[in-house]
């Protein structure tokens, strides 16, 4: 079953120069990655978690081609997705 992305708050809109978007398939399972997106949200008011690369796939092209996404992607859905959205011109960086 495909996870939805973490919901930011209600009614809330991206504020930042970019998307921060975290894709792993154990995003929010474990404690370390749940206590990173707190830290990350400290910075960062805007951040989307996937742990279904299609999802991710389609919320990227779902934005504005002006709109600027970096990505954040954990081992084995990188070699998945990474061919698939590269040449997307949301896309500013994979990390």
């Amino acid at each position: 079953m495909a996870a939805a992305p973490t919901p930011q708050r209600p009614g809330s809109k991206n504020l930042e120069t970019f998307y921060l978007l975290w894709l792993d398939a154990s995003v929010n399972k474990t404690e370390e990655n749940v206590e990173a997106q707190q830290y990350l949200r400290t910075s960062i008011n805007y951040l989307e978690t996937f742990e279904n690369d299609k999802q991710s796939e389609c919320y990227i092209q779902s934005l504005s081609s002006d709109d600027r996404v970096v990505l954040i992607v954990s081992g084995q859905l990188g070699q998945i997705i990474v061919p698939h959205i590269h040449s997307l011109r949301q896309l500013s960086s994979i990390y």
